[in-house]
């Protein structure tokens, strides 16, 4: 075979195959098939709570380091601790909140919010930067 042999061969092959997807999915060809399947919803609240579950945990983990006396962890881990505190208590709130209601729009809002204040802890951590890694 040559190798325009193989080409064709092989473009007729991706013919096939786009025209039986197509009848497939087709809903007018294909009725018993939908594009977007019906998902079982999920259980939101079981998420809300390993996140405030989590969330707690990593507040008392943020808080002991300096206990631990870690090597390369300085003394300047104090002056960033208030706002590590400060998000991790935001996004507790913030899904303890949506245990009870929850909008989407409001969600997304409430993690663009919690987002931004990350982005000001990392730029304070970059300011700071409370490790020698020379140690």
């Amino acid at each position: 075979m040559s190798w325009w042999t193989n080409k064709i061969n092989l473009l007729n092959f991706y013919k096939l195959v786009a025209i039986r997807n197509y009848t497939e999915t087709n809903p007018i060809q294909n009725p018993g098939h939908s594009e977007k399947k019906m998902k079982k919803p999920r259980n939101k609240r079981v998420d809300f709570v390993v996140a405030i579950i989590i969330n707690f945990i990593l507040l008392y983990l943020v808080n002991r380091v300096l206990d631990w006396q870690i090597q390369f962890i300085t003394g300047d881990w104090e002056k960033i601790l208030p706002l590590f505190n400060f998000s991790i208590i935001l996004t507790i709130v913030a899904n303890a909140f949506f245990l009870f209601y929850h909008a989407k729009w409001l969600y997304f809002l409430a993690r663009t919010f919690l987002d931004t204040i990350g982005f000001v802890i990392t730029l304070r951590i970059y300011t700071v930067f409370p490790f020698d890694i020379y140690y």
